[in-house]
């Protein structure tokens, strides 16, 4: 791939003891840093059309990227947007859980920021701008990711 893309989007539901719940799960390329403002903008778009189709007990968002965006970068420049778009942020509000994982290409280790305003990650290394990110090691393997989210489904 050599553009920036969304790969997919959908709601996955999980059962808990008070019923279904929705996640939200978006997965993202990014090839082009320069353009990373207006595709995570793009990306929110594609985000508030899925949240509007889904189940309303959708809580959690999980965005998974793969190329050359850090975690921490999108999580700051999605964190402008919503800023900035009253819709995206009542929508933001509303979830339980929101972050992205971050996959490096190659043999890198997997990075977790969260997406929430009120959040308080961990702090992490810094981003090649020299800022300090949050974030948390992910599971390596996505079949992991069921697991790594089994927490946000509320009892």
């Amino acid at each position: 791939m050599s553009m920036n893309t969304v790969c997919s989007a959908r709601t996955v539901q999980f059962d808990s003891p008070t019923g279904p719940v929705g996640v939200i799960i978006m997965n993202l390329y990014f090839a082009d840093q320069d353009k990373a403002h207006t595709f995570v903008r793009d990306a929110a778009d594609k985000f508030k059309l899925q949240r509007l189709s889904s189940p309303l007990r959708t809580e959690t968002l999980l965005v998974t990227i793969t190329g050359e965006l850090s975690a921490g970068r999108f999580s700051r420049e999605w964190r402008a947007v919503a800023m900035q778009d009253a819709t995206l942020d009542l929508m933001m509000s509303q979830l339980r859980r929101g972050e992205v994982v971050h996959t490096p290409e190659g043999m890198g280790s997997p990075t977790m920021v969260s997406l929430l305003p009120s959040a308080t990650p961990e702090v992490g290394a810094s981003d090649a701008s020299g800022r300090t990110e949050p974030q948390r090691s992910a599971q390596s393997s996505s079949s992991n990711f069921g697991a790594l989210f089994a927490s946000s489904v509320p009892a």
